[in-house]
């Protein structure tokens, strides 16, 4: 018999080692299928390019041979005849699947094995290697065209290429061990082979056979039309044939699944993506499939592991990624790409169903099946919050959206609810504010503290709700506080400032200092501390001396008993400063300053804070007494022995409280150093009169009386000018001044001496004479009297000028404006010592005066005046013409 291949549009092709049921073939690929012409007797090649049968490169067509089955359509894509392949590539690799790629040309009419490749040698010479498939001979596709298993055995054995099958359906190619046929025609029968030479009775009965095993039919009969059918796909109503979760969707144009949002790194939560498979069953091969409307090839089914296809559906995409088509199990991979509305509550389920036809290769069309993707719908959930409140009184917001999760179908947040805020057990007094964003903000009533707690709701998009509880710890409402610090003080809730009466216009302080306010002890100053804590001042008030609030929050002045509190604000501090306006009556007349302190003023100070809270602290300012102050004073007698005037009360102050000239009174017995008379005049000064020649310091006390008794005492010293005593020296008219002086004359100046008889004229020479001045002081005295001893002793007062009668001549003393002079005369010669000189060489004393000067309190002083005489002698005058008559006198006194 003769069978012929025929292609046609079937879609599959079976293994010999399964039944007809059995579908194990690619979707859109053209199948070779053989047909039945007349009963098999034996196999017959056929060419899988052609159709025709296989004809050896030795063995043309025989004339006999008959022609193929006129029906058998013309194979799809064939290659031309003898087309040559030289434009394919020389070596092919086995794709994933098990599928080798080959152009359409490429004829495996001649297959050798070589190692572990199959080695196809086109008619043109050129060779295609296809690597390592004789290990597992792969399916062949030849442009759009899966060659039928059944037609690539056969071409295998054409080829003399040992075929073995695996326990997996694997083919596997041994090596060409048969010699090439000749290409005979066995159409009728061979001749006899000669006498067997009896060797034939020696072997056992056996069958004719093809040395094929008895296990497998290379060719087995073929079967009728069939319908394809699709396996393996579960209705929705019985859960479908797998299972996402919208939770797994990740953050794209829409909202982001929830597991997909407990991770901060990108698609950790994969629940959106599963996988699954379904079954076809075409014994006629796949010629194509319609999924959910769009159409995929045969070839393009058989090569999806490698070149997957997506086919989007309403909520997702499928993608088919693999094909076995040994088992025509179609494997898949769903991704939920959006959300979809689910019409119940909680994690309830929907449906994405996928209509699946098949078309097999002669066009038969499956009936539709549904593969049913289970869509578990994606809930919100809201998460607690809690929120503390920084500052106090001030809004506190929260973001409820941050921590919570919305879940695929989204939350509007503008649609949240909430409950109304409670504080502990009550109603919280704030106001809660959505603001339409995920955020709340509560602003707490006036001095409202505690914890504040609320519920809000959300719901996404499909009406699924989550509730939280949201809690607001807010701060602990503040009290104020208030101390007052006097400058150089401590703070204090009740604090004490001193203020000085001393330091008032009168008062001692001010007074001791000619500038004005040099002294301003009459004036503290100090700060108000004000704390309100997280609450703001309302207002500060201070009482008045009527018990009045004086509101100083902007400053101002408040009226005390004895003087203002005026009070500043600046950046925010609020200072004092508090002035004493008089003097305060203290109790004690005995003591002053800080010894006698009276409490002059008392000021009560309220702070009240925002909320109406109230703190409160005092000032009380004390009064150190002022008392008068009398100073020590000093006079200096300008003349001496005159009386001293001394004004004690002048440089006195009588302080705040005032004191008078007439309250001044001498200390009893404290008179010192005097001897003289001190009188105290009544109106604040004393006069001192002297005794006579008195100049030793004197001192004595005194006081003073303020107006509130008070006493100060003070010291005042006289110092007296110190006692003149008189002096007195001579000095000769020429000489120099001296105590002891010395005067000279010449006897030669007499009227007999020779100086005088020298010129006729009288008195020529008066060196008889001397002059002089006595040189008198009595300091702050006055002269009493002048007196010189005469030549008896006696004193001769010449204090208005007078002689003193002396033993050789008279001292004659005058007086002309103070000024005493004096002029001796010697009245005769003396006797001198030296008979042999004369002049200064031959001196004599003739004279010495003893002087004593009396000043106007009795002190005295002395001087003397000595009168030295110089020897005159004779002359001898010769006369012209006469003889030298010489006579000497020798009595005393004589001439010559």
């Amino acid at each position: 018999m003769t069978i012929n291949i025929e292609f046609d549009a079937v879609s599959n092709s079976w293994d010999e080692h399964t039944s007809a049921g059995e579908n194990h073939i690619s979707t859109g690929v053209q199948v070779a299928q053989a047909t039945a012409v007349q009963a098999a007797s034996e196999p017959v090649p056929v060419d899988v390019g052609s159709g025709a049968p296989a004809q050896g490169a030795a063995n043309a067509p025989a004339a006999n041979q008959p022609a193929a089955d006129a029906k058998a359509p013309a194979p799809a894509n064939a290659p031309a005849a003898n087309a040559a392949a030289g434009n394919t590539p020389h070596e092919y690799h086995v794709e994933a699947g098990n599928v080798v790629k080959l152009p359409a040309s490429v004829s495996i009419d001649n297959i050798k094995v070589d190692g572990h490749d199959l080695v196809l040698t086109q008619p043109d010479g050129s060779q295609i290697v296809i690597k390592d498939a004789a290990l597992n001979v792969p399916t062949f596709i030849l442009g759009d065209v899966e060659v039928p298993r059944v037609a690539l055995i056969a071409a295998l054995e054409a080829s003399h290429v040992d075929v073995a099958f695996g326990a997996d359906g694997s083919i596997s190619a041994g090596g060409n061990g048969s010699p090439g046929s000749a290409g005979g025609n066995f159409e009728h029968p061979a001749g006899g082979i000669g006498d067997g030479f009896g060797l034939t009775s020696l072997l056992p009965p056996t069958d004719l056979a093809f040395g094929q095993p008895d296990h497998r039919e290379l060719f087995p009969g073929l079967l009728p039309d069939s319908t394809p059918t699709i396996l393996d796909l579960t209705p929705s109503t019985s859960g479908g044939d797998t299972t996402v979760n919208e939770k797994g969707l990740p953050e794209s144009s829409g909202s982001e699944g929830s597991g997909e949002a407990q991770d901060p790194a990108a698609n950790t939560d994969q629940s959106e993506i599963n996988t699954g498979t379904f079954t076809i069953n075409s014994p006629d091969g796949i010629g194509s499939v319609n999924i959910n409307g769009q159409a995929i090839s045969g070839a393009a089914l058989a090569n999806s592991a490698s070149a997957p296809v997506t086919i989007t559906t309403p909520l997702g995409n499928l993608t088919i990624n693999g094909y076995d088509a040994a088992t025509g199990q179609v494997s898949y991979t769903y991704t939920l790409e959006h959300s979809a509305q689910h019409s119940g509550t909680g994690t309830d389920s929907i449906f994405d169903n996928i209509t699946v036809i098949v078309t097999d290769s002669d066009g038969d069309v499956s009936l539709p099946g549904t593969l049913s993707v289970e869509i578990v719908d994606d809930v919100p959930t809201a998460v607690n919050d809690s929120a503390t409140q920084v500052t106090e009184n001030a809004a506190v917001a929260v973001d409820v959206k941050a921590n919570d999760t919305a879940g695929a179908d989204g939350v509007d947040w503008s649609g949240v609810t909430h409950t109304a805020p409670q504080n502990g057990a009550s109603p919280a007094t704030g106001s809660l504010t959505y603001n339409n964003d995920g955020t709340f903000t509560y602003t707490p009533g006036t001095g409202e503290q505690g914890t504040v707690t609320f519920d809000y709701t959300i719901k996404d998009g499909d009406g699924d709700t989550s509730t939280a509880t949201v809690t607001i710890t807010l701060q602990t409402d503040s009290t104020p506080t208030i101390t007052v610090t006097p400058t150089g003080g401590e703070p204090a809730v009740d604090a004490q400032a001193v203020v000085d009466e001393k330091g008032l216009p009168t008062g001692t302080g001010e007074l001791a200092d000619p500038a004005p306010n040099t002294d301003n002890s009459e004036t503290t100053t100090g700060a108000f501390n004000i704390s309100t804590g997280g609450d703001t001042l309302q207002k500060l008030e201070i009482a008045d001396k009527d018990g009045n609030l004086v509101n100083v929050t902007g400053g101002g002045t408040v009226h005390g008993t004895n003087g203002d509190l005026i009070v500043t604000v600046s950046g925010g501090v609020y200072s004092y400063s508090y002035t004493l306006a008089h003097n305060v009556t203290n109790a004690d007349p005995t003591k002053t300053g800080a010894a006698d302190q009276a409490t002059g003023e008392h000021f009560a100070v309220t702070v009240t804070d925002s909320d109406g809270d109230q703190a409160s602290a005092s000032l009380t300012v004390k009064v150190n007494d002022d008392g008068p102050h009398a100073v020590n004073d000093v006079a200096t007698q300008t003349t001496e022995n005159a009386p001293v005037t001394i004004d004690v009360f002048g440089n006195d102050v009588g302080g705040a409280d005032g004191a008078q000239a007439s309250t001044v009174t001498l200390v009893a017995g404290s008179l010192t150093g005097g001897t003289g008379t001190l009188t105290n005049n009544g109106n604040g000064t004393f006069t001192y009169t002297p005794a006579t020649g008195e100049d030793a310091p004197v001192s004595f006390k005194y006081t003073i009386t303020d107006g509130d008794g008070d006493k100060s005492e003070a010291t005042a010293t006289i110092t007296l000018v110190t006692d003149s005593t008189p002096t007195i020296t001579v000095t000769p008219t020429g000489g120099t001044p001296a105590v002891d002086a010395q005067a000279v004359v010449d006897e030669k100046g007499l009227p007999t001496g020779t100086g005088e008889l020298a010129d006729p004229a009288p008195n020529t020479d008066n060196s008889e004479t001397t002059t002089g001045t006595f040189n008198i002081t009595t300091g702050g005295d006055t002269l009493q009297k002048l007196e010189i001893a005469d030549k008896d002793g006696n004193l001769i007062n010449v204090t208005s000028g007078g002689t003193v009668l002396g033993t050789n001549g008279d001292l004659i003393v005058t007086v002309s404006g103070g000024v005493y002079s004096y002029s001796y005369t010697l009245a005769h010669n003396v006797t001198n010592a030296d008979p042999t000189k004369t002049g200064a060489a031959d001196q004599a004393t003739g004279e010495h005066f003893a002087v004593t000067v009396t000043d106007s309190d009795n002190d005295q002083a002395s001087a003397s005046l000595t009168v030295k005489v110089n020897d005159d002698g004779p002359k001898v005058t010769a006369v012209a013409g006469a003889s030298a008559t010489l006579s000497v006198d020798e009595t005393a006194g004589a001439q010559v």
